[in-house]
């Protein structure tokens, strides 16, 4: 019997013991909650817990085209989204006859499957289950880690190869403290070698706040920062001084 993890966006049991009800009885086995919509306080961390383990097939999403629609539930999901294990597809269901167009959704959702809850949701839900997981194919990793007491870090590096120096920009927030180290493990020291800190960068028309040094990382070593609240846009890469290409991820 194959699992998924459900989370609603907004709280109707009724609609919610529907949802359980009809996928149980198309055979799947289904853990959930109601969404904690606390972006200051970090509610999305007890999700990505879920989402990292558990040995679910899917994370089923369902929320209305006005609960996508809040910023703090847009970059929540999106904190989610990037921070899960990527073998588990994301479902996106919505009311009958009310999903948004996919260029409405957070930029990481874009590639997911979409499913109106009419008569025959259930059915449709499970077939998506059971596709292949589509692999996107990124040069980069990212990570978002929610420690309490120290706020949201991100782990940036490369996919594959070195990188000999690493940028990291935020939008609408501040970089706190950076750090080099083991990919997966917030270091407790590290020597940043020829640190820059608070660079102001305009790509695409918004301004970041960019930190970068020189230390080389791979597919086995990050970078790590502390960021004072959860930024709109993220801007990172290898730092080269002349002809800088970055990556650049929205959360909204």
């Amino acid at each position: 019997m194959s699992k998924v993890y459900f989370i609603m966006l907004h709280k109707d049991e009724e609609v919610a013991k529907e949802v359980f009800s009809q996928l149980t009885k198309m055979g799947l086995s289904i853990d959930g909650h109601f969404y904690k919509d606390d972006l200051e306080n970090m509610g999305w961390v007890s999700f990505k817990k879920e989402l990292e383990g558990g040995g679910y097939k899917a994370w089923i999403i369902l929320g209305t085209k006005e609960d996508w629609e809040r910023p703090s539930i847009r970059q929540g999901l999106s904190l989610l989204e990037i921070g899960k294990e990527p073998s588990i597809k994301t479902i996106l269901l919505f009311p009958s006859g009310k999903s948004p167009q996919k260029e409405e959704l957070p930029p990481v959702f874009r590639g997911s499957e979409m499913v109106e809850m009419d008569s025959g949701f259930a059915a449709k839900v499970v077939a998506k289950v059971h596709l292949p997981v589509g692999k996107e194919i990124v040069p980069y990793r990212i990570t978002p880690y929610g420690v309490p007491g120290m706020g949201l870090w991100l782990e940036i590096g490369p996919a594959k190869g070195v990188w000999k120096g690493v940028l990291i920009g935020v939008k609408d927030a501040e970089i706190r403290h950076m750090g080099i180290g083991e990919r997966g493990r917030l270091p407790e020291r590290s020597v940043l070698e020829y640190p820059v800190r608070d660079m102001k960068l305009e790509v695409n028309g918004e301004e970041y706040i960019a930190w970068a040094v020189k230390n080389e990382i791979s597919s086995s070593t990050s970078a790590f920062v502390n960021v004072s609240k959860v930024p709109t846009f993220i801007l990172f890469g290898e730092w080269r001084e002349e002809a800088l290409e970055c990556y650049n991820l929205s959360l909204l």
